[in-house]
């Protein structure tokens, strides 16, 4: 996976600078802000995670994002997360997830909550990535049934319905680290319209056009 590549497939989203290095990442983000931050862990000059923690203080609060190789163990993913990093993704990685994972982190130049956030599962689960990924395609396999659910009551009225089967899907996606559901979920239950309820179902529709990877 090339940085070209990866620049054509958010062309349209998002400005990109490519940093050949992890020196010249860290010398655009001492003199610019940057709305997110993705880094490959093998950049060429390596000792990415060594320097990881100078790379966070000049972000602030934006995004770091660490894509690994398929081939990585996973307690150097997990070393990644526990150092800060947002999030690890697994190489490769299609154009269309790439496109649906930096999208959920931008919205008017702030950042908004991820669709899969690794932190988030690894914390509530106390599980391995293989585990939390395995989670998330049931979720996935089972989202469909569970929206249908919600609609059927949303054309019926019926909002305890809709709140019963809202409390599930909220439950699943803290497992999952599926926070930006989670947040739409929350938004609805304090004030369920008609628009938040279309906020959640859009949400969900969301993760169903996520590839999860392959099972190793």
């Amino acid at each position: 996976m090339s940085a070209q590549f990866m620049r054509e497939a958010l062309s349209g989203l998002a400005v990109c600078q490519v940093c050949p290095s992890m020196a010249a990442a860290l010398a655009a983000t001492a003199t610019r802000p940057f709305c997110a931050a993705i880094v490959d862990c093998q950049l060429a000059d390596g000792a990415a995670l060594s320097r990881l923690p100078q790379l966070l203080a000049q972000l602030g609060d934006t995004a770091a994002l660490w894509m690994t190789s398929a081939e990585w163990h996973e307690d150097k993913q997990r070393a990644y997360l526990a150092a800060g990093a947002t999030a690890c993704w697994r190489k490769p990685i299609s154009a269309r997830e790439l496109r649906a994972q930096v999208s959920s982190w931008l919205k008017n130049d702030r950042m908004a909550p991820s669709l899969w956030n690794d932190q988030t599962a690894m914390k509530r689960l106390g599980a391995d990535l293989k585990q939390v990924e395995a989670l998330r395609r049931m979720m996935q396999n089972e989202l469909p049934t569970q929206l249908a659910r919600i609609r059927t009551a949303r054309d019926c009225g019926d909002t305890a319905c809709i709140r019963e089967e809202l409390h599930r899907l909220r439950a699943a996606c803290g497992f999952c680290g599926a926070d930006a559901l989670a947040a739409s979920i929350a938004r609805w239950s304090s004030d369920p319209q008609p628009a938040s309820l279309d906020a959640v179902l859009s949400a969900a529709q969301s993760l169903l056009q996520i590839d999860q990877p392959a099972k190793q």
